[in-house]
């Protein structure tokens, strides 16, 4: 059998080890197809659409799509967590492709498309399928025939490098999805894992005989696999062996230097000068160039204002800085608009990262300090100080995050890039080991301050004492006159001392 053996378990009947499969009374010539699908036999499928009497697009239709499916879930009881679910009585093709659209990650609804489809028109059992290759590959992925799967890979329609890599994705998100049987879930890694390297000996044969062409196969565009190219599906899938691999790295080279890789050599020659100045100053480095001098601009601007032109009106500079923050508003709000996604939370998700987060923040702290300046000087109130002070601190608080924000334009260096990574993890390792040290921390910090003052009722003192002296003892501050009791006039005691006058 071609199929994960713990994912498919053999039906035998009692007392023999035949296979327990009833005998067929059904007239449908593609009944035996259907079967040996379901089981995932590669060899009985083989032989039987080689000596078939009908064509593939005869025997696959959107009915038969259902029916496998439904047998596969009604076999495979320990794959239900990866098999398309019915959203009401019976499983349909908008369940399968909501599936699909969930395992794929594509940027809009994954299509299964019929023969002759009509708009919001229904779709009948009997409609061919347009793909009929890709959606049996597809379903041979979902019950873990891998030999099944390679068989249909090279009779899809399409880039097949691009259906390699989408089967990649697919596989790595079933895998995450099955959260009761490590054993299945190791093994749809291996498959996963297999196609990978499918994926990367084909290209790497395709740029040994055509460098450009493979690189323009991979920025190119597959309505088969959901309208990804195989340069984003293999980011999304992580396939960081292929991504190492020499076609992928000069790609990405390509793609750094200049804003277009989809022309080969020769045509390059034949543009004329004002198109290439206009591809070098559009290329990824010009552009990370730009950023990082205007980002620097901004900074100096931002410094000199909180230092030296903050006072009770707003200066000049001061509104400069407030309108170069409103365009880098404007600017999020297009990196939102652009972002993939079908629905507005998808987008929202694709959008949202460590590196946004920090750009809205100190975006919305400098405007709020702006707007609390704006009140002040329209309301005229007399505690100038207070609201000063207010402007101040939000001010400081958003040019820190924008200085921080600046270490990403690092990752495009190849000496600081790696460095700025390795901080990353680091930070994220030390959050570990700080809550081990909050924990002796407050052992000796409790422990010490009940030894102290024990009669200490403040609570704002309790817990200062509590995290104060431990933190600043680490440093070296070891408040010997606390510890000792020596020089210390307001010491909480038990007893008191009265003196008498005579």
């Amino acid at each position: 059998m071609s199929t994960i053996n713990k994912i498919h378990p053999v039906k035998q009947t009692a007392g023999t080890g035949a296979r327990a499969t009833a005998p067929s009374t059904s007239t449908d010539p593609g009944e035996g197809l259907t079967r040996a699908l379901v089981r995932g036999t590669t060899t009985d499928v083989e032989t039987l659409m080689k000596n078939a009497t009908f064509k593939i697009n005869e025997f696959a239709t959107a009915g038969r799509l259902i029916t496998l499916y439904t047998r596969a879930r009604a076999e495979y009881r320990n794959m239900l967590p990866v098999l398309p679910k019915p959203s009401g009585v019976q499983l349909s093709l908008q369940d399968i492709s909501a599936w699909l659209t969930s395992l794929l990650d594509t940027r809009t609804t994954f299509q299964i498309p019929v023969v002759n489809a009509v708009e919001d028109a229904e779709i009948l059992p009997g409609s061919p399928l347009s793909l009929p290759y890709r959606d049996l590959m597809m379903f041979s992925l979902a019950i873990g025939a891998e030999e099944l799967a390679l068989f249909f890979w090279p009779l899809c329609e399409g880039l097949k490098t691009a259906h390699a890599v989408s089967s990649n994705h697919m596989l790595k998100n079933m895998a995450a999805k099955i959260s009761g049987d490590d054993e299945i879930s190791e093994q749809i890694m291996k498959m996963a894992n297999g196609f990978e390297s499918k994926a990367m000996a084909l290209t790497k044969r395709c740029f040994a005989e055509n460098e450009p062409k493979t690189l323009r196969i991979l920025v190119t565009k597959d309505p088969h696999i959901g309208g990804f190219t195989c340069f984003e599906t293999t980011v999304n899938s992580d396939c960081k062996e292929f991504m190492v691999s020499e076609p992928f790295v000069r790609l990405v080279d390509e793609m750094w230097m200049s804003s277009n890789v989809l022309t080969d050599r020769e045509s390059q020659e034949k543009r004329s000068s004002s198109s290439i100045c206009r591809a070098i100053f559009s290329s990824p480095t010009s552009i990370a160039i730009a950023k990082a001098i205007t980002n620097f601009i901004f900074i100096i601007l931002f410094s000199y204002t909180l230092l030296f032109q903050i006072s009770e009106y707003a200066s000049v500079f001061e509104l400069a800085v407030f309108v170069i923050v409103i365009s880098f508003v404007a600017d999020e709000i297009r990196q939102y608009v652009i972002e993939e996604g079908s629905t507005a939370w998808r987008k929202f998700i694709n959008y949202i990262s460590l590196w946004n987060c920090l750009d809205i923040i100190a975006m919305l702290m400098c405007m709020a300090g702006f707007i609390v300046h704006a009140v002040y000087n329209s309301t005229y109130v007399c505690n100038i100080s207070s609201y000063m002070e207010a402007v101040r601190v939000l001010y400081s608080l958003s040019i820190c995050l924008f200085i921080i924000r600046f270490v990403q334009l690092f990752l495009v260096s190849k000496l600081l890039g790696p460095k700025v990574i390795m901080i990353g993890y680091m930070m994220q390792d030390m959050v570990f080991f700080l809550v081990l040290l909050l924990l002796f921390m407050f052992a000796y910090g409790i422990a010490a301050q009940a030894l102290l003052y024990p009669d200490e009722q403040d609570w704002t003192k309790v817990l200062l004492g509590i995290v104060y002296r431990p933190y600043w003892q680490m440093y070296g501050e070891l408040f010997l006159d606390q510890m000792t009791g020596i020089g210390v006039a307001d010491c909480t005691s038990t007893t008191t001392t009265s003196t008498t006058t005579t």
